[in-house]
């Protein structure tokens, strides 16, 4: 694994591998005090497709996580907060593409990023996330 740090991003999950027809965690992004608004890239680096990528947040580390966004209006035509932006949709992410994801997190303790690969194999993805 080659770990690449970008310029900017304040942390990243790097070369998560998804396993055909299983969900795995990307991350979870803990929001330190006073932050405001969460961006993130999200690349997938290899073989296949997503067909599913879901954003849950939780208040307090105690609290279970809600789902806010994982179906593709989430991402196009109905953004609802927290989400404030995307520049793809994530639920059918192919191949060698990205795109950028901008929330509001204020008063939240974590955002999770899950997905799960297309039903013909594996992939891999990174996420790098700036947090202010």
């Amino acid at each position: 694994m080659t770990v690449v740090r970008r310029a900017n991003w304040n942390g990243d999950f790097q070369d998560v591998a998804i396993a055909n027809g299983s969900t795995a965690t990307l991350g979870e992004v803990g929001i330190r005090d006073g932050a405001t608004e969460l961006w993130a890239s999200i690349e997938n680096s290899a073989h296949k497709g997503l067909d599913a990528f879901v954003v849950s947040v939780r208040a307090h580390s105690d609290s279970a996580y809600q789902i806010v966004a994982n179906a593709t209006s989430d991402f196009t035509t109905h953004i609802k907060s927290p989400i404030k932006g995307a520049g793809a949709d994530f639920t059918s992410l192919a191949k060698s593409a990205s795109g950028t994801l901008w929330m509001d997190v204020k008063g939240l303790y974590s955002v999770l990023f899950q997905a799960s690969a297309a039903a013909t194999s594996d992939t891999t993805l990174d996420l790098f996330y700036r947090t202010r």
